[in-house]
Formats: C-alpha cells, sequence, structure tokens
C-alpha cells in the first residue's frame, strides 16, 4: 500500500468509528483511536507531535488525557523523546510494535473489504486499490452522449498538446462533438508553442479558450501567474471521483492543496526493454543503476548489432530533465523540499524559502552515472529528444530506452516492430535503496483564469465528460497508451490491448510512481532548461560535471532572487 492508500483507508476508520460513536456508542469518546491513528498518519508524514496535541485530539479531559498518553508511553506502545537538550520539552512516537500493529488493522480491514467485493485474497494484494471505483475489473462501456442541453451551436475552444490523447480527439472531433452535443474547435501545439501560447492568452481580457491542457511540471508557474481557475470548489457539486485517479496526477495536478486541473493524459517515465534480447544474454530486467550499466555493457561485450539504451540527451529541456529524473533516483530532488519517508518528499506547501540543489556530491554522481550511459548509447544519442530515443527502440535499434510511457504505442501497437509483444516495463532503476521510480509527467485539462464565468459550469461538465472512464477506453481503443483511472485499467479489455497498464498500475499502487521529481515551482522550465544546456558540455565534451553543475548552480539561483 502507498502513502495515499493507507489515509484513505485510515480516513474511512475514522468516519466509520464517529458514525459509531454517534449513533450507538455509551462511550463519549473514541479517545485510544484517535490518538493511535494521529500519531501513525502525523509520523508518515513527518511531522512533530507533542504531548498536548495528542491530548487536543483525544476529546478527553487534559488530566484525563494525560495519564492516558503517560499509561501509553508506560507500556512502550507510544515513545518519547527529548525535543531540546534541556530535556524539557518532548516529541511523542509510535513504536515499531505499533506501527506494525496498525498497518495489519489497516491491511486486515483492506481485505475484508474487497473479499466482500469479490476479489480473492490474491487479487486483494495486487489488485484491489482501496477507494479505487466499483467498476473496477468490471468493462467499461463505450462512451455515451453527455445528457446536458447546451444552448444551440455552442462552440467550445480547447487548447492542447500534440501528445497521443489529444491527437485521438483531433482525428475523431465528429465523434465527440456528437456525444458533447457541442461545436469544438481544437488547436494542438508542440510543447513550448503550447507553453507560451497559454500565457499570450492569460494576458487578453477574455480568454480566447475555454479549456486548456497544461504540462503538469508548469503547474507552479501557471497558478503563480494567476492563470488558472481553481478547481476544489466545484468538485463536489459535479460528482467528479477524485479516487478513481492515480493519486501521483492529482497530485501533480495541486498546488498548495487547491486543485488546478484535471488529469486527462498522465504518462510516467519508465524503462523500457527487450525481454527476448535479454532472455538471450541470461540477463535479468535491470533494478538499479548498476544493474543498468552492467547490463548495457555485457550486451555491448557480446557484438549486439543493436546499441544497449537510448535516452534523451539533446541538448537544452531533454537533457536537463533527464539529470532531473536520474538525481531522484539517487535520492535526491533539485530543490530542498522536506523529506517525509522512504522516497517521499513533501510539495504540498512551496513557500518562498525554497532554494536549488544542483550542485550537491550527490548531483554530481547523478551526471557522471549519465556520462557513462553516454559510452553505451547510440552515437547520435545528443540528438535525441523523447521522440528519437522511442523511435530509436521501437525500430529495433536499441535494447534498452528511458521514455515517457505515451511513446509505448509506436511499438505496442505497431506489429511489424521488433519490440512488439517483448517489451517489459520497471520503473527507473534505483542508485539509492527504495528509489527505484519514475516521475510522473503528462496533461490536466484546466479552466483559464479570465474565463466568463457562464462558461464554467459548461466547461466543468465538458471536462468531466472527456475523463470519464468511458471516453477514457475510447482514447485507449483509439491508439492512445496512458489511463489515468484505476477503473479503466482494471478493464479485462483494456488489459488485452497492452501490458503497460498493468505494468503502471502497479507501480502506481507499489507508490513507485512520484510528483516531486518535477516539482511544480513556477520556475521548474527554466530549471530544466539551463540544466541541460550547462550539463551538455560536461556530459559530451571536456568540462567537467562538477563545473558545469556549479555553474548550473548559478544561473538557477538567480530565478530564486
Amino acid at each position: 500500500m502507498n502513502k495515499n492508500e493507507l489515509n484513505s483507508i485510515i480516513n474511512f476508520v475514522d468516519e466509520s468509528r464517529d458514525k459509531f460513536s454517534n449513533y450507538l456508542s455509551v462511550v463519549d469518546v473514541d479517545s485510544d483511536w484517535k490518538m493511535i491513528s494521529y500519531l501513525v498518519e502525523q509520523h508518515l508524514n513527518n511531522k512533530v507531535v507533542t504531548t498536548n496535541s495528542l491530548i487536543s485530539i483525544s476529546g478527553l479531559a487534559f488530566t484525563t488525557g494525560l495519564r492516558r498518553v503517560n499509561k501509553l508511553i508506560e507500556k512502550k506502545i507510544f515513545i518519547k523523546r527529548p525535543r531540546t537538550s534541556t530535556g524539557k520539552s518532548f516529541s511523542i512516537h509510535p513504536s515499531e510494535k505499533l506501527i506494525k500493529d496498525f498497518f495489519n488493522f489497516l491491511y486486515s480491514i483492506k481485505s475484508t473489504i474487497a473479499s466482500n467485493l469479490g476479489f480473492s485474497e490474491l487479487e486483494t494484494k495486487s489488485d484491489y486499490y482501496f477507494g479505487m471505483s466499483l467498476s473496477a475489473a468490471n468493462i467499461v462501456p463505450p462512451p455515451h452522449i453527455l445528457s446536458q442541453d447546451f444552448k444551440k451551436n455552442t462552440v467550445i475552444q480547447i487548447l492542447t498538446n500534440t501528445n497521443p490523447t489529444f491527437l485521438v480527439i483531433k482525428n475523431n472531433l465528429q465523434f465527440f462533438e456528437n456525444i458533447l452535443g457541442v461545436k469544438i474547435q481544437l488547436k494542438t501545439l508542440e510543447l513550448d508553442k503550447l507553453h507560451d501560447e497559454i500565457f499570450i492568452n492569460s494576458r487578453l481580457k477574455h480568454s480566447k479558450y475555454d479549456i486548456i491542457a497544461f504540462n503538469l511540471p508548469w503547474l507552479g508557474e501557471l497558478v503563480e501567474e494567476d492563470v488558472l481557475q481553481p478547481l476544489s470548489k466545484f468538485l463536489f457539486s459535479e460528482g467528479i471521483n477524485l479516487q478513481d485517479f492515480h493519486q501521483a496526477g492529482i497530485e501533480g495536478s495541486t498546488y498548495n492543496h487547491d486543485i488546478f486541473g484535471l488529469p486527462i493524459e498522465t504518462i510516467p517515465d519508465l524503462l523500457f526493454y527487450r525481454k527476448d534480447i535479454l532472455n538471450k544474454y541470461g540477463l535479468n530486467p535491470p533494478i538499479t543503476t548498476d544493474d543498468l550499466l552492467n547490463t548495457a555493457l555485457t550486451i555491448q561485450n557480446q557484438k549486439c548489432e543493436l546499441s544497449p539504451i537510448s535516452w534523451p540527451a539533446q541538448k537544452g529541456t531533454p537533457l536537463g530533465t533527464s539529470f532531473i529524473l536520474a538525481l531522484a533516483n539517487f535520492g535526491q530532488p533539485i530543490i530542498n523540499l522536506k523529506h517525509i519517508h522512504s522516497n517521499n518528499f513533501d510539495t504540498s506547501r512551496l513557500d518562498k524559502n525554497i532554494k536549488p540543489f544542483i550542485n550537491t556530491k550527490t548531483a554530481i554522481e547523478a551526471g557522471n552515472y549519465l556520462k557513462k550511459l553516454v559510452q553505451i548509447s547510440p552515437n547520435n544519442v545528443s540528438s535525441m529528444s523523447w521522440d528519437e530515443c522511442a523511435k530509436h527502440y521501437a525500430d529495433g535499434n536499441s535494447v534498452m530506452v528511458m521514455s515517457w510511457s505515451s511513446r509505448a504505442h509506436l511499438f505496442e501497437l505497431n506489429k511489424n516492430s521488433p519490440a512488439y509483444l517483448n517489451t517489459g516495463y520497471l520503473p527507473l532503476p534505483a542508485a539509492k535503496k527504495d528509489f527505484q521510480l519514475s516521475p510522473i509527467g503528462g496533461f490536466s485539462f484546466g479552466i483559464p483564469k479570465q474565463l466568463d464565468s457562464d462558461r464554467i459550469n459548461i466547461c466543468l461538465k465538458i471536462i468531466k465528460h472527456l475523463i470519464s472512464p468511458q471516453v477514457m477506453k475510447y482514447y485507449i481503443e483509439q491508439g492512445s497508451l496512458s489511463c489515468p483511472l484505476f477503473s479503466v485499467s482494471h478493464d479485462p479489455e483494456v488489459k488485452r490491448i497492452s501490458p503497460i497498464f498493468e505494468n503502471i498500475d502497479k507501480m502506481e499502487k507499489d507508490g513507485k510512481i512520484v510528483q516531486w521529481p518535477r516539482v511544480a515551482v513556477p520556475q521548474y522550465s527554466k530549471i530544466a532548461n539551463i540544466i541541460g544546456n550547462e550539463l551538455y558540455d560536461g556530459i559530451f565534451y571536456s568540462k567537467g560535471i562538477k563545473e558545469a553543475l556549479n555553474k548550473a548552480q548559478t544561473e538557477v539561483e538567480k530565478l530564486f532572487n
């Protein structure tokens, strides 16, 4: 279970026990549960708990609460630690046994609910995700017509990227106009031009567009520049089930606790590998960075006609992004985010105290790792962006590739590709324990801030339908291999289209798809570009990695002044 699933189960038990206390219990407060669940939740979020805060959450009178806390400390269920050198101030922590027992309790709750929904014990561990749509594992029906009467000749202007999901809309525009009951004018732009167009539009008194698709790392910049309408206040009234979304997509659409978009295409950056070729040489899929380098060298020494690996190393944003992702696998974000636990960092509150961390010892190790990759990559890797390296793999020219999952359509839906039905999927390899992970990417639909108020409700209904399970399944059937919904990735018909859905679904449940590497600070796009420009000479030419990262640190610091 990942952190978000654990929190969902805790909230479920909280609400269940509250209802029992309100309707049936003869005891006024459920103090033990309140204190234990609060203490474990705060521990998971790396937050300090004091005796006073525990007493306050317990609902007991102060003296009674203090006795109860001391009793739990005496029994070594709670651990008391001094916070200051004087020993007058203490923090309270859950014991190892309490954490183990508490998690076993949550697992038993999940297992009981799953079995009553028809999941077997084995499926409970691998397939069932607490809080996912009850339609999960059922066949999702075809899209239905939106049961909403809009004014005749209503036109909806949508601004999007050229990624596969949006091309499905573009290539089937009449179909979407029929099911939505509106006229759609769709504009698709390459990534950099889309970014510029969003900001050009934001400076107009009235928005040209009703709905815009934004790249997740742009969110901080879009919010700080007041480009987007916050959506949290509309979600309940529209009946949008956030639990059905992969949590990384929702986190990537959230800034300082407010949701500004709804995921339409969420794509992790993955390691694709040729199962047939690894099997041929008796090699296991690489889990760590050392595994990957050793696997690649073995393939190279076997005089295999294929390059061992391709990856985005083009100067500028592609290389900068590759470094940022590699740095995450070494256990470090590019700014001073607070570490929570395991492979998680806190991105919930991005304040004015954030600072870049680009020239650290860990960053130099990540840069040197990329330099080693160059030695086992195609000769033209320095000119490869995401599309080029994915095509190189799909054409049968490399054994492995690091690329966004959306590029899998190049071989998963192409029977002529040597990689067709021969590809395995993994998170990016770990250089540090617990950091075999993949960052989330993709797009969410948002509403421009200056959109006329009478059109907001119309757009919300359009967005809700465009991200519904029925329409998501249609995108997949038409060639997009992106799915942000549990209910769709569990559809047996979707599973048969490609194994990538089950693989990503499991990674999400295991907490290996994360949002923090490409943290949505307003400066993110410029940071990635600066790093990619400065690091290029360090990786491909004589400039040292340390020197390149020092220069990048200096340039990036200017963005924060």
